[in-house]
């Protein structure tokens, strides 16, 4: 029976794009749960620092540098969640390929 072996094809492709797919899925939340932890310890040593400051220009400066590296942070980031992104893509039509 062809339908038989055909259609146990389709159920194991279809559980394997599920598995890529949660795979995915997790890559992309472990990688921003890790940069949301770090960008609270950064919001933390900020209120150090502006706690810590004797003078105006020194919170200044603190404010100024925690904003400087949150916009590298951010772009660096968005650069690290589409390179992750592609990289999943092409694995996973590398798989179907080999399939």
């Amino acid at each position: 029976m062809p339908f038989a072996t055909d259609s146990q094809k389709y159920v194991l492709a279809a559980g394997r794009i599920q598995a890529q797919a949660f795979r995915a899925a997790m890559s992309l939340q472990i990688e921003a749960l890790e940069f949301l932890k770090h960008r609270f310890e950064m919001q933390a040593k900020l209120l150090d620092l502006l706690a810590e400051s004797e003078e105006l220009y020194d919170a200044v400066d603190s404010f100024t540098a925690f904003f400087q590296d949150a916009a590298a942070d951010y772009t660096e980031q968005a650069n690290k969640v589409v390179t992750l992104g592609s990289k999943i893509v092409s694995e996973a039509a590398q798989r179907e390929e080999a399939a």
